[in-house]
């Protein structure tokens, strides 16, 4: 898992936007669930959710793996390292300390 802080009250649809830019085409970016969540999936068994809240003026994001307990350890070592570093490029003159 993955936790990262920025400074403001994000979108979900500035937040996929973001995502989208910063992966590209290989990586589908599902952002209209309805709840504070946004799918990032590569292929049918590689995705990450990303789960988004706001406290005080900042917007926190939380990126898990999927799937069973070895697909779910291999998506954290890939996929959402993947995601995780795309959120910190996309915001990173908001990064919170």
């Amino acid at each position: 898992m993955s936790n990262i802080k920025v400074n403001g009250e994000i979108g979900i649809e500035e937040a996929g936007r973001v995502l989208s830019e910063a992966l590209g085409d290989r990586y589908k970016v599902i952002t209209g669930g309805g709840a504070a969540e946004i799918v990032v999936r590569r292929y049918p068994l590689i995705s990450a959710p990303v789960r988004m809240s706001w406290t005080d003026g900042t917007t926190n994001f939380e990126v898990h793996g999927t799937g069973f307990v070895g697909l779910r350890i291999a998506n954290s070592f890939g996929i959402v390292r993947t995601v995780d570093h795309a959120l910190r490029q996309g915001f990173r003159d908001r990064i919170a300390a």
